[in-house]
């Protein structure tokens, strides 16, 4: 994310609800050369950047001013370097939980985290940068300064859970000036950690288990198959891109779908770029025609100006025509190729089965995309508007990416559309803070969500329920 401005101001959003920018769980980014401003009379908090479990990634030159909280670090985030950032009048400019741990371990060397400014004002009570960690934590985020710059140490360093952490390290002649600069070659994709507990099975979930699972073997099966040199770096990662493959799983039916409409997508491209090559070419014709009347001068044009002007007209048309129906003819050609790849991922969609909810997510939102948006279709039908509006609002750490692609398509119905997160994943037994289950919360068969509800609502069990049977009652006890 390069160069961009996002404006904050007027939220009325809670606490987390509302970041400008979140990496979360991704690996490789930049955001660099951003300008992110609050409003300092807002009294509800919001982010500026927030970085949960991020590896090789970069957040540099960015510019931050009057949010809650600059900058937040959360979890095991490998490789990823802070530097020459501007921060300004908030209540924490950098905030670290106590599992935040980013960049090379500081033992090994000088780390990429210098350079940042602290300007303005902030909460003497939070401090300007706050670690929450304990002192091992701490040692393997070291940040490098010079004591002796303009704004480069922070006034206020809390470290509450760690004494003499060491935090900030005293190095002369480690500013930057930081200048738009074009975005480098990113790193190519790595085998994570996670992925291979995913791969083996062994990643552990407190809350919809099954579904977080399902939604996250989904994801690592397309990026195998997006990146194949992966897939032999990895004994468990093979086991699992073969076992997934050779038994035509549901994830492998759902990803010959997404290729098919992947390529539709990309044909799309074309057709735009050959419509507009298409106006082009007209617009040039009837210049070309106005250039050649208007080139007669004034006055009664003698024969020989009038036969010049017939040849040059005709000329004109004959070149422009041909290049107006060779263009057209393409276009034409693209949007037949483009429908073959459309109903080809109409079909393989239509043909997937499952007992399951949770794997049926996908389907349903592509059919949608497939019938309309993917066609050239801007509107939805009510069923269709209801669908995409319970998947949009669902919890991302459930239904994983199939909750952005719905709501990319709501963003048709609203732009400016707001999702809590937090909320919605509390709804169903997921806590996005502590990451932990309550014992009432795990004692529960069910959860119903959302609720309050309009419409419809969604019944989610937290074990296998077998041979049961759902009665439902109004608030006058009547069975509904």
């Amino acid at each position: 994310m390069y160069n961009d401005t996002i404006i904050l101001a007027g939220s009325t959003e809670p606490l987390n609800s509302l970041r400008a920018i979140s990496l979360l769980g991704t690996n490789a980014c930049k955001v660099s050369c951003n300008a992110i401003w609050g409003d300092p009379n807002n009294p509800n908090p919001n982010s500026g950047i927030y970085v949960f479990e991020s590896a090789f990634s970069e957040i540099n030159c960015n510019d931050i001013r009057d949010v809650h909280t600059g900058i937040e670090f959360s979890g095991d985030c490998p490789d990823t370097d802070l530097w020459g950032n501007d921060m300004w009048n908030m209540e924490i400019e950098l905030y670290m939980t106590a599992s935040a741990m980013f960049g090379d371990n500081a033992a090994e060397g000088v780390q990429a985290h210098k350079g940042n400014r602290w300007m303005g004002d902030y909460n003497d009570a939070l401090g300007a940068a706050r670690h929450e960690g304990p002192f091992e934590i701490i040692q393997l985020s070291s940040f490098i300064v010079d004591f002796g710059g303009d704004n480069l140490l922070p006034s206020s360093i809390f470290t509450p859970n760690a004494t003499n952490a060491n935090w900030f390290i005293n190095q002369l002649g480690t500013a930057l000036v930081c200048t738009p600069s074009p975005l480098p070659n990113l790193p190519v994709k790595i085998i994570t950690k996670l992925d291979k507990e995913i791969a083996k099975g062994t990643v552990s979930t407190e809350s919809y288990q099954q579904e977080l699972k399902w939604a996250m073997e989904k994801e690592l099966y397309t990026k195998l198959d997006q990146n194949p040199e992966l897939i032999e770096t990895d004994l468990d990662i093979s086991a699992f891109y073969a076992a997934k493959t050779n038994n035509n799983s549901i994830i492998k039916q759902y990803r010959a779908v997404e290729l098919e409409m992947e390529a539709g997508f990309t044909l799309a491209l074309q057709e735009q770029q050959s419509l507009e090559n298409t106006d082009a070419a007209l617009t040039t014709l009837l210049e070309d025609l106005y250039d050649v009347q208007d080139g007669n001068g004034g006055g009664m044009p003698s024969q020989q100006k009038l036969l010049a002007a017939k040849l040059a007209t005709e000329t004109a048309i004959n070149n422009q025509a041909a290049t107006f129906l060779e263009e057209a003819a393409t276009t034409e050609a693209i949007e037949s190729s483009k429908t073959l790849y459309i109903d080809e991922a109409g079909l393989l969609n239509s043909n997937i089965y499952t007992d399951f909810p949770y794997k049926q997510a996908s389907q349903n939102i592509y059919e949608i995309y497939l019938n309309t948006v993917a066609r050239g279709i801007g509107s939805f039908s009510s069923d269709q508007l209801a669908t995409i509006q319970m998947y949009a609002n669902s919890c991302p750490l459930a239904r994983g990416d199939i909750v952005f692609k719905a709501r990319s398509l709501w963003a048709m119905i609203d732009p400016v559309a707001v999702y809590n997160d937090d909320a919605l994943c509390d709804l169903v037994g997921i806590n996005r803070s502590s990451r932990k289950e309550t014992k009432s919360e795990s004692n529960n068969l069910f959860t119903i969500y959302p609720n309050p509800a309009n419409d419809f609502i969604t019944l989610a069990f937290n074990a296998e329920v077998i041979e049961s049977r759902l009665y439902i009652y109004a608030l006058s006890g009547q069975l509904i």
